[in-house]
């Protein structure tokens, strides 16, 4: 009986070591360091057009789930969850000119996984999430750069996050994300000169984390 209890014992701990070790190694990637090259080529039609990537100045707080939109010259990084899970206020604007980093004022309650776009130089951020039980939420906050204030508009129709936000027309269109009920197709648009939603034709299929924008006049 003690040598199944043994035995038992033996393979639950070397089961368990062998899930840490494959976790660190194929989830984090520890141990594993692949060459990646800097050099990126993209062929267009027959042209072959090279570029290189050089690292810059990291953010000051590292963070994940974050929305990011370019407005006045710079790349504006809001939000996110930090290494702890927790929901994040933080703004920061990177000016690629100076390579330089800059705080901006804190979104007046923290969020992740928003939506941002710009709109006749207005930083706008949309809906996300709260906390590690991933709530959805419906606010929406304009920043002005010159200003340096935030200001809240019209909640979202429906709370929801993980969406997709494009500006076209003067018109913020927010599509798709996770709701109340789950991964939604909904289609929502926001005119900032009514300061006022309207809700469109869902589209066809339902998606969550995707990217939108917006081209010509479509």
């Amino acid at each position: 009986m003690r040598n199944t209890v043994k035995f038992i014992i033996i393979m639950f701990i070397g089961v368990f070591v062998l899930g840490v070790l494959m976790y660190f190694v194929y989830v984090r990637g520890a141990f594993v360091r692949p060459k990646i090259s800097p050099v990126v080529s993209v062929r267009v039609g027959k042209k072959l057009y090279t570029a290189l990537w050089v690292v810059k100045k990291p953010m000051p707080p590292a963070r994940s789930e974050v929305a990011v939109a370019a407005v006045d010259g710079r790349i504006v990084v809001i939000g996110g969850l930090d290494g702890f899970g927790r929901t994040l206020a933080t703004v920061e604007a990177y000016d690629p000119m100076t390579d330089t980093w800059e705080r901006l004022p804190d979104l007046p309650q923290g969020r992740h996984h928003p939506a941002a776009t710009v709109v006749d130089g207005m930083l706008y951020v949309i809906g996300g999430m709260s906390g590690l039980s991933f709530t959805p939420q419906a606010e929406v906050y304009s920043y002005s750069p010159q200003a340096k204030e935030w200001i809240s508009h019209a909640l979202l129709p429906s709370p929801r996050g993980a969406a997709a936000a494009t500006a076209l027309n003067r018109k913020i269109y927010v599509i798709g994300g996770v709701g109340i009920n789950g991964v939604t197709n909904e289609l929502a648009v926001f005119d900032p000169g009514t300061d006022w939603w309207e809700t469109r034709k869902p589209s066809p299929t339902k998606r969550e984390h995707l990217a939108a924008v917006g081209l010509s006049d479509r």
